[in-house]
């Protein structure tokens, strides 16, 4: 089990940019940022659940803002933050990214406490709004997958016998995610610990939240699939991310074009020595897809319901 922290946590990308908007034409209104984005961040290293916060960003502007409660795509390493209205129509904003302090706790860190650094993209992003009122709505939100989605899933999983469910047989680390008994992912998966992640001498409970992130982590943890044993053993296999064309790259955001959405290895390593113990899963040869991993995430957001599927 890794000790100490790893190297700190950057900005990869963000949207919007540092400086758009700023160089308009004075002629052309519908230049700028549209009013109505949604401000979005790429990150380098997974981070800890609980600083993808509001109170881990500052912006200013003329006008009070006020943002939703953020979402935060753990399978591209995106936290997305939606205004609860559209933002002031030609106004400044300056858009501040924190970082914790011995005199703030507020800010970003990374899964294992390593703290945002300065040293990635701009973590001080400046734009301007376009002058007119004209909406473009963005980044709508996915739409929860059906139970058929799931079972695929699942089906996956358990196609290498590693956890399918018999009267005869115990699956592997007492994980049932066979497609033809849901009522085991309720016994065996859902606000149920994961056994690799149990430490000390209490066992059979989860905890919100630990001081060390991941001790006795759910397998699913309903609405909260960041804090999902299940989607950190799916990430770590690199295959899980490729798309139907066999690529990499994605294009869901407005973030500037990425060709390889998959973590480091050195973060997958990073992950392993931390928590996520044993294999990646599916275990046996076979993998998932981006999509799908996407789907499961989605499921998890919406609190993992089993309704449909019995």
């Amino acid at each position: 089990m890794a000790e100490g922290p790893g190297p700190d946590l950057k900005l990869v990308a963000s949207y919007p940019t540092d400086g758009d908007g700023l160089d308009c034409d004075a002629d052309d209104p519908s230049c700028g940022v549209p009013i109505d984005t949604v401000l979005q961040l790429r990150f380098d290293r997974f981070l800890r659940p609980s600083t993808a916060i509001r109170q881990s960003i500052r912006i200013t502007s003329g006008a009070t803002t006020r943002f939703l409660s953020p979402d935060y795509d753990l399978v591209e390493r995106v936290l997305i933050y939606r205004p609860s209205a559209p933002l002031e129509p030609g106004a400044l904003y300056t858009l501040e990214l924190l970082s914790p302090t011995e005199d703030n706790a507020f800010g970003f860190r990374a899964f294992d406490g390593a703290p945002l650094s300065a040293a990635g993209a701009p973590i001080k992003i400046q734009f301007r709004t376009t002058r007119d009122e004209t909406q473009s709505a963005p980044l709508a939100e996915e739409p929860a997958p059906d139970c058929q989605t799931i079972n695929t899933i699942f089906n996956t999983c358990a196609a290498s016998g590693c956890h399918k469910s018999t009267e005869d047989d115990v699956p592997r680390m007492g994980l049932a995610l066979d497609p033809r008994r849901p009522e085991k992912w309720l016994e065996t998966a859902i606000d149920k610990p994961a056994h690799q992640t149990e430490v000390g001498a209490t066992t059979g409970l989860t905890l919100t939240d630990p001081e060390r992130f991941g001790v006795a982590m759910p397998i699913i943890d309903p609405g909260r699939p960041s804090s999902s044993y299940l989607m950190y053993k799916l990430l770590r296999l690199s295959e899980n991310y490729k798309d139907n064309q066999d690529s990499f790259a994605s294009d869901r955001y407005q973030l500037p074009q990425v060709d390889d959405v998959q973590p480091s290895d050195e973060e997958q390593a990073r992950l392993r020595e931390w928590f996520v113990r044993g294999n990646p899963m599916p275990d046996g040869g076979f993998s998932l897809g981006r999509e799908q991993l996407r789907a499961l995430q989605r499921w998890i957001q919406v609190g993992a319901p089993l309704n449909g599927c019995k």
